[in-house]
């Protein structure tokens, strides 16, 4: 995930943040191991949400607030109503493409901030996931501001470009179409802070 804190007196370490996907081994040894090195986290159900916060639980509160919103990011798109109950005390980031989300967290999940996730190219990738998530780019501003009406806050992008992904232009393609969609929300007031660049990565 990269940061958008773009002034010239922040090294390049400080812009990139590393999130483990907890789907891809959810052993509480391997998330209590990678959270005392200092790692941050990728969750996609409630369940390994859950398995993250025991770490945080005995933080302060002020502390653990800030940790849940810097370090744990909630890259399921779809979220049903009992879910978004139960993480709107959390105050999380969450993901989004589509309008309907919009609304199920404004009701449910006032407090959350939100990601928009863009449909992008996954070509050559093992298992393609375009079909399945992400909001058209030719949508994403009006998504970002039709969240804004709302009373919510959209504090950046994401994407995925599909798993066991051999195609490194889908990065170049999706790189550029995320910073298309930053620009027009950016003419329309909406700053975005953060680029989720999701996984993909191929791996024998």
């Amino acid at each position: 995930i990269v940061f958008g804190d773009w002034s010239s007196d922040v090294c390049s370490s400080d812009l990139v943040q590393a999130y483990y996907a907890v789907k891809a081994n959810s052993a509480p040894e391997i998330v209590n191991t990678l959270y005392d090195a200092g790692a941050s986290f990728d969750v996609a159900s409630i369940g390994e949400f859950r398995l993250v916060y025991e770490n945080i639980r005995n933080l302060p509160a002020k502390e653990r607030s800030a940790y849940i919103w810097d370090k744990i990011i909630y890259a399921n798109p779809i979220k049903d109503k009992a879910t978004l109950q139960e993480l709107n005390r959390y105050r999380p980031l969450v993901t989004f493409d589509n309008l309907a989300e919009i609304h199920k967290v404004r009701k449910y999940a006032p407090q959350a901030g939100l990601v928009l996730r863009i449909r992008v190219p996954n070509t050559g990738s093992v298992v393609e996931l375009s079909s399945k998530f992400g909001a058209a780019p030719s949508e994403a501003a009006d998504l970002i501001a039709a969240a804004a009406d709302a009373g919510l806050v959209v504090e950046g992008l994401a994407f995925h470009v599909g798993s066991q992904c051999t195609n490194f232009d889908n990065y170049i393609q999706a790189m550029t179409m995320s910073a298309s969609v930053m620009e027009e929300a950016a003419s329309r007031g909406f700053v975005m802070k953060l680029l989720d660049i999701g996984g993909g990565f191929p791996a024998p």
